[in-house]
């Protein structure tokens, strides 16, 4: 009976423990590297955007030129062909890009992929969405370009974002675990109405794809921001994930059955916004990571706020 007794008991501590590690053990306190390179207060930011999207891209330019934040590194992801599945075609004002990637090759870096420039392929279970291909294929070029001095974090843009790097490293960077992290704007599918993700009904080649009824969660397309060795995984696979449909659901896809945590910004950082769309800028002195959709009225007025 003794034996029993202690056996029980036995049972009792570690299953308790380990029920209480499981629920109340946050993600930042597991054992992630203190430093991770030589850049180790580096960021790396990429956009992807079509070719005839300059202006917006010019918006970005001017406000990373203007905030000058240091050890920044800014690329835009371009695809270089257009067309159907093939994409057998040139993407029309190519000449035009690599000449503004020339002009600008001060502030930011062009990469030019083999990805479609413009588009997706609705319901093809063998078709691409240009910026999924695109984002892919920035986690590929930046895992390789700075694997002998990795960045802590890369951010995912959009060049109809603001991103401010400076609440960043001020609000959120000092919170964050360093490994392990999908940060962002954190979309769970609810089963009575995110019909846009249903699967069986309205793309039955992705269903027939997945298996699944609707896909999982994700973060919004605003804007994301991984750990390096996040970035890494991604970036080295030796096999390619799917790039099936938009960029910000399949990216969720990706990391969905790992263990790789998916925080939100709330979570985060209390008190730091992402915003969804740009009109909802609140007051000056709420700090705002990111805002999308911004319109031209928007960028004029950041342009004239005080340095």
């Amino acid at each position: 009976m003794v034996v029993a007794a202690a056996a029980l008991a036995f049972v009792y501590y570690y299953y308790h423990h380990r029920h209480t590690e499981l629920i109340v053990a946050p993600p930042s306190f597991r054992t992630c590297p203190a430093a991770v390179g030589n850049n180790n207060h580096k960021l790396v930011v990429y956009i992807p955007s079509p070719i005839p999207w300059h202006a917006r891209r010019r918006r970005v330019l001017e406000q990373f030129q203007r905030d000058r934040v240091a050890d920044v590194d800014l690329l835009f992801i371009l695809g270089t062909r257009q067309g159907g599945p093939a994409l057998e075609e040139e993407a029309d004002g190519l000449d035009a890009a690599r000449f503004e990637a020339r002009r600008h090759r001060h502030v930011a870096r062009y990469l030019f992929t083999p990805c479609r420039d413009y588009g997706d392929e609705y319901n093809n279970a063998n078709g691409t969405s240009s910026t999924t291909c695109k984002v892919y294929e920035a986690l590929r070029y930046i895992a390789h370009a700075y694997a002998e001095a990795p960045p802590r974090f890369v951010w995912r843009g959009a060049d109809d974002s603001y991103l401010d790097l400076r609440v960043f490293r001020t609000h959120v960077q000092p919170r964050l675990q360093t490994c392990r992290l999908f940060l962002g704007l954190l979309r769970f599918p609810d089963p009575r109405s995110s019909d846009d993700l249903l699967l069986a009904d309205r793309q039955p080649n992705l269903y027939a794809l997945y298996g699944l009824t609707r896909f999982g969660k994700y973060m919004l397309g605003a804007g994301f921001c991984m750990s390096w060795d996040v970035v890494h995984f991604l970036g080295t696979a030796t096999i390619p994930p799917r790039q099936t449909w938009c960029e910000d659901v399949m990216v969720g896809q990706w990391l969905l059955f790992y263990n790789v945590d998916f925080v939100d910004i709330a979570t985060a950082a209390p008190g730091v916004l992402m915003l969804v769309n740009a009109a909802g800028m609140p007051a000056p002195h709420l700090p705002v990571l990111l805002a999308h959709k911004m319109d031209a009225a928007q960028w004029d007025a950041l342009a004239r706020r005080p340095s």
